[in-house]
This record gives structure tokens, sequence and C-alpha cells, in this order.
């Protein structure tokens, strides 16, 4: 071929590229943006820094209500009420992630307490692997303050959700589950004391910690798979299926009670908000789960 003609085979071929090239920018151009990823409205705030929230299935979805809440944040190292810094947080040195008792955290939760009150709710972020204990203390100088709605914020297939919290009322075990015996006099039985705020039902309470779970029943702390009263853990470990099967046997014989859909849980033995969450999620599953799953103050 001559040569003018190969330049002219190019310069062709380098039009009909150009026009393609021209053609695929302007439908590149044409083609929608994709949409801004959608900021999850509970997320912590960035400005906190690491934070590692519990896992949960059994959070609720995000509400009104949430969106003017305020926020606390427990981290490893510091105590926030909002964007403020109010304290250093739980501090290994004085007992407190090994030994569930009162700290010199004190004065933060006392500023706590000042600061939110007249605040209808309160969301508790809190990490996971911080003493349970520290949980407690947050949601009680909350409900102190006045908080009518108190949630621990939660990190779960959906994102971050609310699972409200209410603390436990304990009640008095009732001194008697049956009529007194007839007098030795043969007399007529002496009349019951009054049943007063007693609990003639189940009154469970579980205490979880890192090594299982403790299952504390009609007024008497359960033994291994609760078959009988005993020290030790009535559940090693996370089976869940163990530990339901350990509430139904402590059920047997029981009379029913108002109070047999609520159950305590209460952190023990060095207990992490996360070792308490994953009791929490099995007592509220499950074939025969429990409506009212209250937090123990120890």
């Amino acid at each position: 071929m001559p040569r003018t003609h190969r330049l002219a085979s190019l310069v062709t071929r380098s039009g009909w590229l150009g026009a393609l090239a021209l053609v695929g920018a302007a439908a590149l151009g044409c083609r929608k943006p994709a949409p801004p990823t959608k900021a999850d409205p509970l997320a912590p705030a960035a400005s906190i820094g690491s934070l590692t929230l519990p896992p949960s299935t059994l959070a609720d979805a995000p509400t009104d209500a949430h969106a003017d809440a305020m926020r606390i944040y427990a981290t490893k190292g510091a105590l926030f009420l909002g964007d403020d810094r109010i304290g250093d947080g739980p501090r290994p040195e004085d007992g407190y992630a090994a030994k569930d008792r009162r700290t010199s955290l004190s004065l933060e939760i006392t500023e706590l307490s000042r600061r939110l009150t007249g605040k209808d709710d309160v969301l508790v972020y809190a990490d996971a692997q911080l003493p349970a204990v520290a949980l407690t203390q947050l949601v009680f100088s909350a409900k102190v303050a006045g908080a009518k709605h108190v949630s621990l914020m939660t990190k779960g297939e959906a994102g971050v959700r609310a699972l409200p919290l209410e603390l436990s009322n304990p009640k008095r075990r009732c001194p008697h589950l049956a009529p007194p015996a007839p007098s030795a006099s043969g007399g007529p039985p002496a009349p019951l004391p009054p049943m007063g705020d007693c609990d003639p039902g189940l009154a469970l309470g579980l205490l979880a910690t890192p090594d299982g779970v403790v299952v504390l029943a009609h007024g008497m702390r359960m033994g291994e798979a609760c078959t009988q009263p005993g020290p030790g853990l009535s559940v090693k470990g996370s089976d869940a299926a163990a530990l339901r099967a350990c509430i139904a046997t402590s059920r047997v014989g029981i009379p029913a009670s108002p109070t047999d859909d609520t159950v305590t849980v209460a952190p023990a033995g060095g207990a992490t908000i996360g070792d308490v969450l994953r009791v929490m999620d099995v007592v509220r599953t499950g074939d025969r789960p429990f409506a009212k799953v209250r937090l123990g103050v120890m």
C-alpha cells in the first residue's frame, strides 16, 4: 500500500477511535452519580475516639426521641457528656475493672447526675469491654437525675440501635409457699403473714460472669444445671441452650406469679458490658422468652 494511503487509513481509524472515546466520555458524564452514603443518625460522634459498642440483636430502631436525647460516652479512657469530657473513665488501678464495688468515679458520676437533670431521654454509648458495673452506675445516675428513658447503644446487622434499660426493682421473697401446718394444740393454723410486696413465684435473677452464669431462683443459688441448690456456676461458658434449660428446670413446681415474665441480669466477678448483653439476648429469645429484662444493681 502506498505511504499516502497508509497515512489516510491511520487518520481515518484515529478519527473513529476519537469519536468513540468522545461518545464514551459523554455517556459517562450523563450517568447519575452514586448517592452519598447516608450517615447513621445514632453512630457515635467521631470526636469521641475509639469506642466498640456491644453487639445485640434485640435493640430498637431509631425514633424521633433519640434525635434529641442526651448522649453519654464511656470509653476505656474517658467519660463524656455530649462533646464535653467530664472524667477519665474507669481506672484499673482503683480495682474498678476487677471488682464490683464503688470507686473514685463517684465525683464524675455526681457531676454527670447534676448535668443530666431535666433530660427525659438518655443514650449511653459504652465500650463493650468496660466493666458492667460502670454501666449500672451510668444508668442509675441518669435515673436519679430524672431521666424517663435510658437506652444502651448496641451494634447489630442493622447498624447502631438503642436497647432500653430498666434497673431492677427487687421484691422480697415470700417466707412461705404453702400454708403452715396446724398448731400443736389442734386448733386452726396461725394466719399467714401479709404478703406485702413479696414475690411468691420464680423471682429469677442471673449473675453474668466472664466464665458463665449463676442462676438465682426462688431465693436460692442454683448449682450446676439448676437441678438443686449449690455453689459455683449454674451454666458454664456462653451456652444459650444450657442456660434456657437451666431456667426451665428452675421453674418446675413453682406457683405462677405476676413477675414470671421478669428477670434481672446483674454483673458479677468482673463481668464486662458485653458479658451482660449476651445473657440478656439469651433470655429475651427462645421458646419462652422473658418480656421484662432488667439490669441488676449489685
